[in-house]
């Protein structure tokens, strides 16, 4: 059986973006999940034969330059570290280092996007494949975390992805604010990008689990908007 690669390679993407998205607060040694997979990103963009145009280099050589010139403000500063920070990561020039690589990374993902919206024919034949892998991957952690939630609730397994005395679920978020949000945004592609209804209603039921009143406000002005729109108000 022949595999087509380039199915495998948009598979690829979505995992890597999904899993960037969800996991804004899961750390490995002081590693943020969500940035290391921004750096994998980094790589499966040469599998697409991604150039950045000269606009968005001029933005790379920027943040470089802001960079060199933070190394050369440090050499005469004088830092007073708390004693609680112990990371590597977090001490002068390292942490400059890191805050960086998250401007470089915001930069490349959103001209990878705009890459496929140019690129009409490669963007024509694959954006369909490419969200619908993304709406089911992010349909998957939707499934778990309902599962945990109830785990949770009937006291079978405590979890440290919900808190407070509300049991609010956060995923592997910092609160869940921030997860019905990002929820929220999903809903709104899924209705004009063709999510199944089950993973619409599972994002519906996330966004009510975290209670995130930022997620709800979004939907409501998105219907809002949506109805002045068709109506032509």
């Amino acid at each position: 059986m022949k595999v087509d690669l380039s199915r495998v390679k948009i598979a690829l993407i979505s995992l890597i973006f999904a899993l960037a998205f969800q996991m804004t607060d899961v750390k490995i040694f002081d590693v943020k999940i969500g940035e290391f997979f921004f750096l994998v990103i980094f790589i499966f963009l040469s599998l697409f034969k991604f150039t950045l145009n000269k606009f968005i280099f001029y933005f790379y050589l920027f943040i470089i330059f802001l960079l060199i010139e933070t190394f050369y403000i440090n050499i005469n500063t004088e830092f007073f570290i708390p004693s609680s920070v112990t990371s590597v990561l977090k001490q002068p020039y390292f942490i400059s280092v890191a805050r960086a690589f998250e401007l470089l990374s915001c930069i490349t993902v959103v001209s990878f996007l705009y890459y496929m919206a140019k690129n009409k024919r490669y963007f024509y034949l694959n954006r369909h494949y490419f969200f619908s892998m993304f709406f089911k991957i992010n349909s998957l952690f939707s499934i778990f975390f309902i599962i945990v939630y109830l785990l949770h609730i009937f006291d079978i397994y405590q979890s440290t992805i919900i808190y407070g005395p509300t049991n609010r679920l956060r995923g592997f978020f910092v609160e869940g604010g921030p997860l019905g949000l990002y929820y929220a945004q999903l809903f709104v592609m899924g209705v004009y990008l063709g999510a199944s209804k089950f993973s619409l209603l599972l994002y519906l039921i996330t966004i009510y689990l975290a209670q995130s009143k930022a997620g709800i406000l979004f939907i409501l002005f998105f219907m809002t908007f949506s109805y002045a729109i068709n109506k032509r108000i």
